[in-house]
């Protein structure tokens, strides 16, 4: 539901499918690399194994390219992409302002609000963009 229609991901992930999860598959895998491992990940198909066998581990403070637009990261200056990946930012209109902002439709026509109103979220906190970048 979050994902871009231009993007699909290939091979799709079954709900019940752990096998193609997480550095098993391609498109997530890249999505949850950390952005200091990029080029490492982009130019070595024996570092994507590592990541996907697990002997090669990130750790907390790694943080994965979910978090920033690809388009215009740069590493050199992380903070003027940061939170704003296409997918990230769905799932911020999902919670705050109801599934029918992500799909295009208008929020006029909004049948059900988001999920931050039932549970009081007035603001963007903290606390919010970690259950949301969680949600991608």
């Amino acid at each position: 539901f979050l994902q871009p229609a231009d993007k699909p991901f290939i091979p799709m992930m079954g709900l019940n499918d752990k096998v193609t999860r997480g550095f098993k598959h391609p498109q997530i895998a890249h999505l949850i690399c950390p952005v200091s491992w990029l080029e490492d990940f982009d130019q070595d198909p024996k570092f994507r194994q590592k990541l996907a066998d697990g002997t090669r581990i990130p750790h907390p403070h790694d943080w994965p390219l979910l978090l920033f637009d690809e388009v215009t990261f740069d590493i050199t200056n992380l903070f003027a992409s940061f939170l704003r990946d296409e997918m990230l930012v769905r799932a911020w209109h999902m919670v705050f302002q109801g599934s029918s902002s992500v799909d295009g439709r208008t929020l006029s026509k909004a049948t059900k609000h988001g999920n931050a109103l039932h549970h009081g979220m007035k603001s963007v906190t903290v606390n919010a963009l970690a259950y949301i970048a969680t949600l991608v």
